[in-house]
């Protein structure tokens, strides 16, 4: 082989391998940043056992900021306002509010707002607009059987963690109006009781789920029938909430309301987080034939009987 043979030759093997570790670099940053995303809000699988609950830093400011539509506000009464001028959805939030001293989950003296009777669930969860509407027309593709739903937006977090969570970031609570009537009388046992429907429609707004196990004695049960009244909390559903935002009943400290309010080592940006890609869209139903239902991106992914008498 000839001297500028070998020396053409030295110059290939050298750039092949220049090549090569550039390409193994690129590879690597690649993989490094398809790991981070993995870890805020790329591809997991979600499980029935999966949390879904707001960031830490949702409730800064006194609550999450959840509007009432007006066409349901018109239907409260002077009897229906408590001691402090609350209407049924605000007396039902501060139940919520009073299962932990550590934080208040939801804004109370909440504002009215024009109602939204819209005809599908992305139509809700893109308003940005936190809300509780009456449905006179309901919406498509979601079944008659359903009293009220709670439909939410939400983001993986944390994916291939032990804190693997979906992260709400928009909920709206929907009642069905068109196909059943409620009442706002706990002793009227022909329509649906009101305050208990908002009770449980706002642990679900929360991230909590229905309580599979029919001798629980729980809010969050699947089924209400028309003379059922829940409006007080239990120990279940206290300690339920309590669990998923790791919080206590105890009075908290300055100490846990710091470290409460302390994002999560993955969590984005609130406009980053409400306008990431790979949202999954979620709604569970309050059904009248005591069958549990919840959804992800339009799939029944859980599906279990309540069992009820016949003719309720």
């Amino acid at each position: 082989m000839s001297g500028a043979c070998r020396m053409g030759f030295k110059e290939l093997l050298v750039k092949s391998i220049a090549l090569i570790l550039l390409c193994g670099l690129i590879l690597s940053s690649c993989l490094k940043k398809e790991e981070a995303k993995s870890s805020s809000g790329g591809a997991a699988e979600v499980t029935a056992t999966t949390p879904v609950k707001w960031s830490a830093s949702a409730f800064n400011g006194g609550g999450l900021d959840f509007k009432v539509g007006n066409d349901l506000a018109n239907t409260f009464a002077g009897g229906d306002y408590d001691e402090n001028d609350h209407h049924p959805v605000e007396q039902m939030m501060k139940k919520w509010n009073e299962s932990s001293n550590a934080l208040d989950f939801f804004r109370l003296d909440i504002t009215t707002v024009s109602n939204k009777d819209l005809d599908s669930v992305s139509s809700y969860l893109n308003d940005g607009e936190l809300g509780v509407y009456r449905s006179d027309n309901w919406i498509s593709g979601v079944s008659s059987q359903a009293l009220a739903i709670t439909a939410y937006k939400a983001f993986h977090r944390n994916s291939g963690t032990s804190d693997h969570h979906l992260e709400i970031v928009h909920a709206d609570i929907i009642i069905n109006y068109r196909d059943y009537n409620f009442t706002t009388d706990s002793n009227d046992n022909f329509f649906y009781d009101l305050h208990s429907v908002l009770l449980h429609e706002m642990g679900h707004a929360l991230g909590l789920k229905h309580v599979e196990n029919n001798s629980i004695n729980s809010v969050m049960a699947p089924y209400l029938g028309r003379s059922d009244v829940s409006r007080e909390l239990t120990n279940h559903d206290k300690t339920t909430v309590q669990s998923l935002y790791g919080l206590s009943s105890l009075k908290a400290s300055p100490f846990m309301v710091a470290a409460l309010s302390t994002p999560s080592k993955f969590e984005l940006p609130k406009d980053a987080r409400e306008s990431e890609d790979g949202a999954i869209i979620g709604v569970i139903e309050l059904r009248a034939d005591g069958e549990c239902r919840h959804y992800l991106e339009g799939k029944l992914t859980q599906s279990h009987h309540h069992d009820i008498k016949k003719g309720h």
